[in-house]
């Protein structure tokens, strides 16, 4: 019995060693300190992205829309500077006309007695395209065309025989005498020359039978210049008793009057005909 115990008691010495011995291999073969070995430690999972072959390229999340408190430099694209407007060049005050050389007395005289350009004196207007056109062809005699070749075709046209003058002038005549008076052609004119026209097989005339003249002489009294035109004060050898025909077709008298020029080549344009003031 004795000898069962202490073989019991040397298994169980042994066994002891045993522990011991293996608890110590286990420490050495650790980290002195306790610390795990990397066999010990566990692998991480990493997450794996799909290839973008299978799934097609990542989607970029959407910007967030920019606040209306951002600033300026944040929401508007900078401006180009080539793209800028230049400012406009201050505009210069319209300069004064240069002023104008004045005719004398004497030339205007007699620009103005001349048959044609006198016929602009004998009717009143504010602009020249309201001038009374008959009063021009009243004083016009077109040497081209023969005096006999208009009686002919005027009595035929009446019937009858003339008993009063003609004057009369080509309608190209009176085109070029227009344009070259006024600086308006003849279909700017307000006057309605139907009853003066007469168009044949050989003629093509502006005429007017009449039994007196509408020729007035003429007297310069004063020659001015106001905004680069030529104003002229000037009465007829008739005073007051001369007659002149208005916008309206009334006839009236008027002891002196204000015609207004340009200066056009060797003569003058007109550009109104009134009583003076």
């Amino acid at each position: 019995m004795k000898k069962m115990k202490r073989v019991l008691a040397i298994l169980a010495i042994l066994a002891l060693s045993a522990g011991i011995l293996s608890s110590c291999l286990f420490v050495k073969k650790n980290d002195p300190y306790g610390r795990a070995t990397e066999s010990q430690i566990q692998p991480q999972t990493v997450e794996t992205l799909p290839d973008e072959s299978e799934t097609g390229p990542a989607t970029e999340p959407a910007s967030e829309p920019a606040s209306e408190s951002g600033t300026a430099s944040e929401t508007e694209p900078a401006s180009d500077p080539d793209s800028e407007t230049d400012p406009e060049p201050a505009t210069e005050p319209a300069s004064d006309p240069e002023p104008v050389e004045l005719p004398s007395a004497e030339e205007l005289e007699a620009f103005l007695s001349t048959p044609g350009v006198n016929g602009f004196l004998a009717s009143t207007y504010s602009d020249v395209r309201d001038a009374s056109l008959r009063e021009v062809i009243y004083q016009t005699n077109d040497e081209e065309i023969p005096y006999e070749d208009v009686v002919a075709v005027l009595e035929k046209k009446h019937g009858h025989e003339l008993m009063s003058s003609v004057s009369y002038i080509s309608a190209e005549g009176l085109q070029a005498l227009v344009l070259e008076r006024t600086g308006r052609s003849l279909d700017e004119f307000r006057c309605d020359l139907s009853e003066y026209y007469l168009s044949d097989e050989d003629l093509d005339i502006y005429y007017v039978e009449h039994g007196d003249t509408n020729m007035q002489p003429v007297k310069v009294l004063d020659v001015g210049e106001e905004s680069g035109k030529i104003v002229v004060r000037y009465t007829t050898s008739f005073g007051s008793d001369w007659f002149w025909v208005n916008e309206g077709g009334q006839y009236g008298s008027a002891a002196e009057m204000e015609v207004v020029l340009i200066r056009s080549g060797d003569g003058f344009r007109f550009v109104s005909n009134q009583p003076a003031a």
